[in-house]
């Protein structure tokens, strides 16, 4: 009760307590290993533990009674959600994958719903790292980073909706260090302004964790706001090829040689035909999916006066230059480097390739 007293004009969501439905295999843990407030048979009886979590619970609505609680479960016993999740404003869990799938998350989240109730909200409280890391590498971690929180991000966007209540997830963890014994080697935060590789794929996707956000200029969910230029030819393309949602756009090219400003390119506007004010912005950027290998884009942006700004995605020194072979990448510009133009009326982002080939696009987008 003290806690919750100092701090909450600051702290309006509390977790009573971590994984207490495990508590008694945590008990088995060896000293120094983590959950070492746990001693004693009486953490192996579900009632002791369930009046722990009511008196923890019960505290903090006395002195906040405004305040959000809620509870991590572990994922081996899920029953005990049925029973302690009147005691809880939010039902939370965690869940860690496979290095193969994630097709089970969805089927998790909805079991977890209907243990919680029809509305209850749910909270992906933990959820992202390899258990099975050991020493991995900084480029095959940030291939899983990469797998991992996008597929994370699509079902709990896009498959979820109108089914689960959830309210979102926590990447765990962002700053593990390598010696951890859980999660490490997959801290992407190794000291301050010191990131691993895989840290990028965060930002790029959600904005930094802190700071960014996104904006989209066109999803193509709409299935409009997009043409070819010329020598090509571009197309949507459904579900099965799309990063994210349901629909993504295709751009087929007919002949190698530089795309100048208005041919081999897909050409991108809003559906609603408005212009996009890209100074309240870092960057812009896109996901592209590259089939036949890794390669530099060429990004055109023209105003709603027909001037026009035309580079290489490399041209800025910037990050995320480059397209990869067979998979999706985000691929970004700073907007400090663009000139010439009235970046307060932008009408179209023009995507441009050298190679001949096919490529998808998806989420054009702002980012903060």
């Amino acid at each position: 009760r003290a806690c919750v007293r100092r701090y909450k004009s600051s702290v309006h969501w509390w977790q009573c307590e971590n994984e207490i439905n495990m508590a008694g295999w945590q008990t088995q843990y060896p000293i120094g290993a983590g959950y070492t407030w746990r001693d004693g048979a009486e953490w192996w009886s579900g009632s002791f533990c369930e009046g722990v979590l009511k008196a923890i619970a019960d505290a903090v609505k006395i002195e906040d009674s405004a305040a959000t609680t809620t509870l991590n479960f572990h994922q081996l016993n899920k029953d005990a959600i049925n029973t302690w999740a009147p005691l809880l404003d939010v039902v939370g869990y965690d869940y860690y994958p496979s290095n193969i799938s994630t097709d089970d998350l969805y089927e998790e989240l909805v079991d977890v719903q209907s243990r919680a109730g029809v509305g209850k909200p749910v909270l992906l409280c933990e959820t992202g790292y390899d258990p099975g890391a050991g020493s991995i590498t900084a480029d095959k971690q940030r291939d899983f980073e990469d797998w991992i929180v996008r597929s994370y991000d699509s079902t709990v966007r896009t498959k979820v909706k109108g089914t689960v209540n959830l309210k979102g997830f926590l990447f765990f963890t962002l700053c593990t260090a390598e010696i951890d014994q859980d999660g490490e080697h997959m801290g992407l935060i190794q000291k301050p302004n010191v990131y691993k590789w895989g840290y990028d794929v965060i930002q790029d996707l959600f904005g930094s964790p802190y700071t960014h956000e996104t904006q989209k200029i066109n999803d193509f969910e709409t299935q409009t706001g997009f043409s070819a230029g010329s020598s090509a030819t571009a197309q949507i393309e459904g579900s099965a090829t799309a990063y994210d949602g349901y629909y993504c756009a295709k751009l087929v090219t007919n002949w190698t040689g530089s795309p100048g400003t208005n041919s081999r390119c897909v050409i991108i506007r809003r559906p609603d035909g408005s212009s996009t004010d890209i100074t309240r912005s870092d960057r812009i950027g896109f996901t592209v999916y590259d089939v036949g290998g890794s390669n530099t884009v060429r990004i055109t942006l023209v105003d709603q006066n027909n001037a026009v700004f035309s580079t290489w995605s490399d041209s800025a020194n910037g990050r995320n230059t480059r397209t990869v072979r067979g998979r999706w990448a985000l691929v970004t510009y700073p907007v400090s480097a663009v000139t010439g133009i009235d970046k307060t009326r932008v009408k179209e982002i023009r995507i441009g390739f050298y190679w001949a080939g096919a490529y998808y696009v998806d989420h054009v987008m702002r980012i903060k």
